[in-house]
């Protein structure tokens, strides 16, 4: 579970294992812009909005256990509608080709007609 208001924040996610873990962490961010009349404004993000700080938890066969930060890098801006473009223009691949996108279609369409019949469950097929 995540709260906005809550007093103290739990990690974005974890994944645990008897010889490491990983932990992603929040990170807070803030945007910086100016109003009209040139005066600094710096907002905060919500923490949804920003990618975690990954700590990596190792542990040796002695026992004792490392630690290993990384902070993820942001994805490239508009990564889709330029794959897309250079898919039309220059015949790269697409990132995403269409028959990976097929079930999830399939799940999204049963789910619309599903809510359209008052909940009942349809097959999905794909």
């Amino acid at each position: 579970m995540h709260s906005d208001i809550a007093a103290a924040v739990k990690p974005k996610w974890y994944i645990l294992g008897t010889r490491g873990a990983i932990v992603g962490s929040w990170r807070q961010e803030y945007v910086k812009s100016r109003r009209w009349s040139g005066d600094l404004i710096e907002e905060r993000l919500a923490l949804s909005e920003s990618l975690p700080t990954l700590t990596v938890y190792i542990r040796e066969l002695s026992g004792a256990i490392h630690e290993q930060h990384f902070t993820l890098t942001e994805a490239p801006l508009y990564a889709f509608h330029r794959n897309l473009a250079n898919h039309l223009h220059n015949g790269e691949a697409l990132a995403v080709p269409p028959e990976q996108s097929r079930r999830n279609i399939a799940v999204m369409e049963a789910a619309k007609r599903s809510a359209e019949r008052g909940g009942e469950i349809i097959g999905v097929e794909c």
